[in-house]
């Protein structure tokens, strides 16, 4: 218990259950993520790997991403943004952004769906202001492998406060892959929930939400829930980025009584229903 409130301690002032919920996943997310990606990078050496734990097996305050009653986490989604088959990343060493900072950049496809494709990945990264300090594109021809270095990522200068690092992968011009990093987050700790704000909107097309960033900067960790459905209820992605007008469409198992959350929405807003949510976290 003393270890999980240190490493949520980079996250956010735990004055309160929800920030310690919340912080404790995000340094569960981070923690097993970087080492995740890190060892599919380097495959063949690293054939599989697996995390502990997925699920709890009695209600307890733990590092499992599934919860006792079987309730996702935010680390939930994190990780699964890992373990997509294609998926563009950052061979991460640390958290912590150094001068002359500079990181590999990959490109994984376990099962060679960019195969006789084209590839292209976007990179740009956003200080705490959401000011874009650089951006990056890469571009793999038809050749494909499971595993691909695509070059590296770098900042010329040593970032000063939070960086926020978005990952954008295509093939043939579709959108496949998206994920975005924090880094620098323990130089203060609660900077993530102190980003300028957005506002977001939502409605439902059968099995489907729809949201929407309706507002002028990035939406940080979109995620939705059904506080009273939370046992059953889960969806197809959680835990993403969203630009200043960007729409994106995921499947929920249910679509009544849904909220979405984000770390910079501090209101919520169903559109084509006559409903206001507030954020709880931020």
């Amino acid at each position: 218990m003393a270890h999980m409130r240190k490493c949520a301690e980079d996250f956010a002032n735990l004055e309160s259950i929800e920030y310690f919920i919340w912080a404790t996943q995000m340094a569960q997310a981070t923690g097993i993520r970087h080492t995740l990606e890190n060892y599919r990078c380097r495959f063949p050496e690293a054939a599989g790997v697996c995390y502990y734990k997925l699920t709890d097996v009695y209600p307890a305050c733990s590092w499992s991403t599934i919860d006792y009653y079987g309730v996702p986490k935010l680390s939930y989604y994190v990780l699964q943004d890992s373990y997509e088959p294609f998926h563009a990343c950052l061979m991460l060493k640390s958290t912590r952004i150094r001068k002359n900072w500079k990181v590999p950049v990959y490109l994984l496809d376990d099962g060679m769906e960019s195969k006789d494709k084209e590839v292209r990945v976007e990179i740009c990264a956003y200080d705490e202001t959401f000011r874009k300090i650089a951006t990056e594109q890469y571009v793999r021809g038809n050749k494909a492998d499971r595993v691909s270095c695509l070059g590296s990522f770098s900042l010329k200068d040593k970032a000063e406060g939070l960086v926020m690092v978005v990952l954008t992968a295509f093939i043939n011009g579709v959108r496949k892959d998206g994920t975005f990093y924090w880094l620098n987050y323990h130089e203060k700790p609660g900077c993530l929930l102190e980003l300028p704000r957005t506002s977001l909107e939502w409605n439902a097309e059968g099995d489907f939400l729809e949201i929407r960033n309706i507002g002028d900067y990035p939406a940080v960790g979109v995620t939705a829930e059904c506080p009273t459905d939370n046992a059953k209820f889960c969806v197809e992605d959680g835990m993403f980025w969203m630009e200043p007008g960007e729409v994106r469409k995921i499947w929920a198992s249910s679509i009544l009584d849904i909220r979405v959350k984000a770390f910079n929405v501090g209101e919520n807003r169903f559109y084509g229903m006559n409903c206001l949510m507030k954020n709880e976290i931020g």
